[in-house]
């Protein structure tokens, strides 16, 4: 079932029209997984459970500090409500009033959460909501649809959606264009729309298949949007509901439910309805990728651009980038729904009145640098970082930070490691240097303050390793960008990359034995010689020239013409003294000594 993320958007009449985030319902309970008050919720098979059961105790182990940013609250209700009920749907106008729209109940506080009372009490089934302005907007359930305007102290039916057709539709997800037009896709073969508020509707067209699980519509602006359930029908409009295309049906694959588009190509949503896995298009669903990072998902939240919330069977995960990675932030607790009304007034609600409230306490500094101990000597220099976990305050993850200076980052900048307490850099750190380490705990508002630098210093540089390279020149040939003329060795002492020093050791013998010279150097002809400004050449035609360098007389490349326009070099520029001309040939390389006058 559908909600946007908590946005203000103008509507038809100029009212402002509150985007509630998505707010998906999961027949899946997490004790029994099943759930007798429904007849069509359906128990999970003894596999399924002791997967969930295992993958609880195994990330429970590794991530016993991820529910710190997450504190259960009492749902204080202010009558008797029936026991072991499921919270489907929360929603926060502000910071003190807000709804949970719950199995039996819809649920309201005035006080931030303090207390709540009952502002509506039938047995529905919950399928979405939506607000207009602070005061007007419509409560959606499977069979009928219910409208306040007075922020949900009071509910008035004001419509059965299609009562009067052979199968009336079974609303899984609504969404409102503005106050008057909307479109709900649901069970029963079924698109609709109304274009009076919710009032009346009108059968856009049926599916070809029955839609028995979850569903979803979802539009980027008023002009394109997406409709789909877990089935494998897929549809688009890019005219604001007047026309749907099909973008996928393949009988195969499984279906596209609880999806967020970012523009009409990239989109996120659940594959195969609750509890399946993550897709991600960049198509617009044409085709997808799966994300197995998070088990068994629920609800997907757009809280901004690129921030997202995933409500699952295990617990709220988090992600910074557009869904394409996540990271948990709370286990062990079965989680349908979270909205932020603003960045410190956050919200998730689940199975048994399950009631969370967001608490960014700013996180407490590492006290412990495992490996390498802090001040310590003669470390590896590609060491695997470790720390102590933070125990205190809300923590949603680790920045690490690495430079040869106190609270310096000339070696690594702010490099983000999620909650692994754990880090390797990948590559060698300098030999024999003191290294500071940062380790910034972090949540949504808050760094940890008053934390200090970690420091260690790695080994010692080895002896210098020394390598040999011997090699055999032509008379005149251009090698570490000189001219060899004679035999010779030297050595080149290189600082590498990790401060330690290496020996290069070059042997060079040239071989005079060639006759290159001989056999061309008398087809090339230099005038005039000595000269002041141009020396004019010729060559026998059969000859082809390639590239002219012109060298000093110690060896360094002076210029080079690699594009020869005409039988002539400019050497205007060239201080006067005495210069190698190097002609490379198709067939060989000639060098001729000139002289430049002044």
């Amino acid at each position: 079932t559908l909600t946007p993320s908590g946005s203000i958007i103008p509507t038809q009449d100029h009212e402002k029209f509150l985007r509630p985030h998505r707010g998906r319902i999961s027949h899946i309970s997490p004790k029994n997984l099943v759930n007798c008050r429904d007849a069509s919720r359906k128990n999970m098979n003894t596999n399924m459970q002791k997967t969930i059961t295992l993958l609880l105790f195994s990330i429970f182990i590794s991530t016993s500090s991820y529910s710190q940013c997450w504190e259960e609250i009492n749902l204080n209700v202010d009558q008797q409500i029936i026991p072991n009920g499921d919270n489907y749907n929360i929603f926060f106008f502000n910071d003190s009033v807000g709804l949970i729209f719950s199995e039996f109940y819809v649920f309201k506080t005035n006080d931030g959460g303090q207390s709540w009372k009952v502002t509506f009490d039938e047995s529905v089934v919950t399928a979405n909501y939506q607000f207009f302005n602070d005061s007007v907007g419509l409560y959606a359930t499977q069979r009928e649809l219910y409208k306040t305007t007075d922020a949900g102290d009071n509910w008035t039916k004001i419509s059965n959606y299609l009562e009067n057709e052979p199968i009336p539709p079974v609303v899984k997800d609504i969404y409102f264009l503005d106050s008057l037009s909307g479109f709900a896709v649901g069970n029963e073969k079924m698109l609709i729309k109304t274009v009076d508020g919710g009032y009346t509707w009108e059968k856009i067209f049926s599916y070809n298949q029955q839609l028995y699980q979850s569903c979803d519509i979802d539009f980027i602006d008023s002009i394109y949007g997406f409709a789909g359930c877990s089935n494998n029908i897929f549809y688009k409009t890019s005219n604001g509901g007047e026309t749907w295309e099909v973008v996928r049906n393949r009988r195969t694959d499984p279906g596209i439910a609880n999806f967020e588009m970012i523009d009409t190509l990239n989109g996120i949503g659940i594959i195969g309805g609750i509890g399946q896995r993550l897709g991600l298009t960049t198509n617009g669903w044409n085709s997808y990728s799966l994300d197995t990072s998070v088990y068994f998902p629920i609800n997907l939240v757009k809280y901004s651009t690129s921030r997202y919330w995933m409500a699952s069977i295990l617990g709220i995960y988090k992600s910074e980038n557009f869904g394409r990675s996540w990271q948990s932030t709370l286990i062990g607790k079965t989680v349908r729904d979270i909205h932020f009304s603003s960045p410190t007034n956050g919200w998730a609600v689940g199975h048994d009145y399950l009631l969370l409230k967001y608490n960014p306490e700013e996180p407490e500094c590492v006290n412990t640098l495992e490996f390498p101990q802090n001040a310590s000597t003669n470390n590896p220099i590609q060491p695997t970082i470790k720390w102590s976990a933070v125990t205190s305050g809300c923590l949603e993850g680790y920045y690490i930070s690495l430079g040869t200076t106190p609270d310096s980052s000339d070696i690594l900048y702010r490099h983000f490691v999620g909650l692994d307490t754990s880090f390797s850099p990948g590559f060698a750190l300098p030999y024999d240097t003191e290294i500071y380490l940062k380790i910034e705990p972090f949540n949504t508002l808050h760094f940890a303050s008053g934390c200090v630098d970690f420091y260690f210093r790695t080994e010692v540089c080895p002896e210098p390793v020394q390598t040999f390279i011997d090699t055999t020149l032509t008379k005149n040939q251009v090698f570490l960008g000189q001219i060899w003329e004679q035999d010779t060795s030297f050595q080149v002492s290189l600082k590498a990359i990790n401060n330690c020093d290496s020996i290069i050791q070059y042997n060079i013998v040239v071989d005079r034995s060639s006759t290159l010279e001989t056999n061309i150097a008398s087809q090339i002809n230099l005038y005039p010689n000595p000269t002041s400004n141009f020396l004019h050449f010729q060559f026998s035609d059969h000859l082809k020239l390639n590239q002219i360098e012109v060298f000093s007389l110690n060896g360094k490349l002076q210029f080079k013409l690699e594009e020869i326009q005409s039988c002539e070099i400019n050497l205007q520029n060239l201080p006067a003294g005495m210069y190698t001309i190097r002609f490379v040939f198709e067939d060989g390389v000639v060098s001729k000594k000139i002289l430049k006058k002044p």
